[in-house]
């Protein structure tokens, strides 16, 4: 006979109906129905009279109640979970805390079955009421061993994961809100091989000791996910790959042994499914690849004809310069752009000027891109061995979207003034705090505003026109921001709303400053040369990732 199909606790039976005959016969009317509910009322009440049993037969087709069963360990009183409770021929399976909820159970008596690898059988009886719900029915189970207590921890954030399945001598166990859950196995085996799942984390294989305390039997696993990083550990610039708390590294892409130390540089997207890379790995100059960090494959994307610097991510587009092999009075010679790797697409967002010849000559160049509240910020210098070439000249900062649209002067300037003197030998933006730019020309005197990332205010030169000692990590959204302040020798973290409002402080004294969001849940932070690993809200102590080649680590 094939075995009933094992139904979870959100599964119901189907409900009994009425035969399509006697659907067809209900009154339709509801005086009728009335009168013909109190019939059957009677009917049943004159049966229970002539023969009691028979009032459970046909009251259990009619009144049903969701009915509660507690499983426990009759030595230890605790909580035996995956237990198969068997019902009228259906299997329901407990959960965490011992539990399953039988739905829709008919009043009356109820033969039900209790088991378990590794418990004696039980075969007890369930009364179910007429009037009201049962209170939840408890049930004790011999075990035919000692109790192995386990528990499962956030490798990175030390806290307790509840729901993850523990398999022990082919017995599945749950683990509770504490990350405990409790095996049987033969007294006389001192431990066991084990293996344990949860979604959200990577599966792991293990031992466990024969000892009913889980400290003994403590289980970390790893959160799902990645991390990369750039190491010259055998002496050659790799890009290694690595479970988020470091285990399991190996390299994904093998340098050619032609990288640069100052200008290798490394990028994971914001949706972890691209890894852009600089590095010099054929040809004269430093170019712009796209690695699979699945496969570990590798393509060119720009820069072979003179070298590229990544600025870092607005949303999903990678904000580069590329700097080609033209001469300085040539057009193009450094170009500000967006990569945008899900669809490979290239967008210019500024191009550099330049007119003349090797002696007589006009260029310009981009100074200070800064990617704040979505937009690419970035200035525009002139520069001529005449000063008289620039009297159409306008030195600028400006803003922009990562797509190219929207571009505006938020402040500008004459390169020249009326008797052809410079009035900029430099423009600048910089973080004044997390919730604004300062922008300033220095010349001979300097001019300073205040930019939000809607409205530019002139401010004077004696305003606090002091420029941040810290960068700013976006969230993946775009809806967060956090950033790390040197205080008296360690680190003082925030986190806001994108705009830098409603700031909160996370952590103080720190030795690690933030380097990047990994994803919603963690960010990167970094000492030194080593990189670490943090739950975002940043309560779980760093966990250390790996020793890292930092020339200049991109995150």
């Amino acid at each position: 006979m094939p075995k009933p199909p094992l139904h979870s606790k959100s599964e119901q039976p189907k409900r009994w109906q009425l035969p399509p005959r006697l659907t067809k016969l209900w009154p339709t009317r509801r005086r009728y129905q009335i009168l013909a509910v109190a019939g059957i009322v009677i009917l049943v009440a004159a049966l229970s009279v002539v023969n009691p049993g028979t009032r459970y037969v046909v009251i259990g087709k009619i009144v049903r109640h969701d009915t509660r069963v507690r499983i426990l360990d009759s030595a230890t009183h605790r909580p035996v979970t995956e237990a198969v409770v068997n019902v009228s021929g259906h299997d329901y399976q407990t959960d965490a805390a011992g539990e399953v909820v039988i739905p829709k159970l008919g009043a009356g008596n109820h033969s039900v079955s209790v088991s378990k690898k590794y418990y004696n059988l039980i075969r007890p009886d369930i009364h179910v009421y007429i009037l009201k719900a049962n209170a939840t029915i408890e049930y004790q189970i011999d075990a035919l061993g000692t109790p192995v207590g386990i528990k499962i921890l956030d490798a990175i954030t030390a806290g307790a994961v509840a729901g993850a399945k523990v398999t022990v001598l082919n017995a599945e166990y749950t683990t509770n809100d504490l990350g405990e859950a409790f095996a049987i196995v033969p007294t006389a085996r001192q431990s066991e091989t084990s293996s344990v799942s949860r979604d959200g984390f990577n599966s792991l294989s293990t031992t466990v000791k024969n000892s009913a305390n889980p400290a003994d039997n403590t289980i970390k696993l790893v959160p799902v996910g990645y991390v990369t990083y750039l190491s010259k550990r055998t002496g050659t610039i790799n890009v290694y790959k690595a479970d988020l708390d470091g285990s399991n590294a190996k390299v994904l892409v093998a340098g050619t042994g032609k990288e640069n130390d100052y200008d290798t540089q490394l990028m994971m997207s914001p949706d972890q499914k691209f890894v852009m890379l600089v590095a010099k790995r054929e040809g004269q100059y430093s170019s712009l690849y796209r690695i699979d960090p699945t496969t570990g494959s590798i393509a060119y994307v720009d820069g072979k004809n003179g070298g590229v610097h990544i600025e870092g991510w607005v949303s999903d587009r990678l904000v580069y310069q590329q700097f080609t092999d033209k001469q300085l009075w040539e057009p193009a010679h450094t170009i500000l752009k967006t990569y945008q790797p899900a669809t490979s697409r290239i967008i210019t967002i500024a191009e550099s000027e330049g007119t003349g010849n090797s002696y007589n000559y006009v260029n310009s160049s981009f100074s200070s891109i800064i990617v704040f509240q979505n937009q690419i910020i970035y200035g525009e210098n002139y520069y001529a061995p005449f000063s008289g070439n620039l009297r159409d000249k306008v030195t600028s900062l400006k803003s922009v979207l990562a797509d190219g649209s929207n571009e505006k002067n938020l402040v500008e300037m004459p390169a020249l003034d009326q008797k052809d003197n410079f009035t900029t030998t430099a423009v600048m933006a910089s973080i004044h705090n997390p919730s604004s730019l300062t922008l300033s020309f220095s010349s001979g005197d300097s001019t300073y505003y205040r930019y939000d990332g809607k409205t530019v205010t002139k401010i004077k030169p004696t305003d606090n026109v002091s420029s941040a000692n810290f960068t700013l990590s976006y969230s993946p959204d775009g809806q967060k921001v956090m950033w790390s302040e040197p205080r008296d020798g360690t680190y003082t973290t925030f986190m806001a709303d994108a705009n830098g409002q409603n700031a909160t402080q996370l952590a103080t004294g720190s030795e690690q400053w933030v380097v990047s969001w990994l994803n919603s849940n963690y960010v990167l932070l970094q000492k030194d040369y080593k990189l670490y690993i943090s739950s975002a809200d940043m309560k779980s102590v760093p966990v250390k990732i790996a020793d890292i080649h930092s020339a200049r680590f991109g995150y």
